[in-house]
């Protein structure tokens, strides 16, 4: 697996180019404390539709913004990440 895996906390629709998830992490990721938000635009998130309330995804290209963490890339868990 490549990336973080994290928990979908809440999912954010405010216009369709501001919509983003706010997810807390569900493994330990160095140097990370709290939530990590992505966008719902098609540039981060690889998904159909919106992920949903308690979805596990993958989190990659995490950086630290002047509002908190942000992954700049995001995608539901795939049955080979669990291995």
């Amino acid at each position: 697996m490549v990336g973080a895996l994290s928990i979908v906390a809440k999912v954010l629709k405010v216009v369709p180019e501001r919509n983003y998830a706010v997810t807390l992490p569900n493994q330990e990721v160095e140097g990370v404390e709290g939530s990590i938000t992505f966008s719902l635009t098609k540039e981060v998130w690889e998904g159909e539709g919106a992920p949903h309330e308690g979805q596990l995804v993958v989190l990659e290209d995490i950086a630290q913004t002047g509002r908190g963490w942000r992954a700049y890339k995001a995608r539901a868990v795939r049955p080979e990440d669990q291995t």
